[in-house]
């Protein structure tokens, strides 16, 4: 089955995003980040409004482990 990749997340900047994808990879989750290079335009802005894509399978389980691990509140709503 092909993933659908639904938007979870807007990263404030390069180092949240760079903290978000060790948790992320180190569970072996799939994702990708559009307008990842956007970010470092302006480090330490969230210029170009990077977007954290996840498979929608995995999106409940990837806001949960940003809220526990890292204190992130993401707007996800299965």
């Amino acid at each position: 089955m092909c993933p659908e990749y639904v938007e979870l997340y807007r990263p404030i900047d390069v180092q949240e995003l760079a903290l978000i994808k060790l948790h992320l990879d180190a569970r072996g989750i799939r994702f990708y980040v559009a307008n990842e290079n956007f970010g470092s335009l302006l480090p330490g802005t969230a210029l170009g409004g990077m977007q954290l894509m996840v498979d929608r399978r995995d999106a409940a389980r990837c806001a949960e482990i940003l809220r526990d691990e890292l204190g992130i509140q993401t707007p996800w709503q299965p």
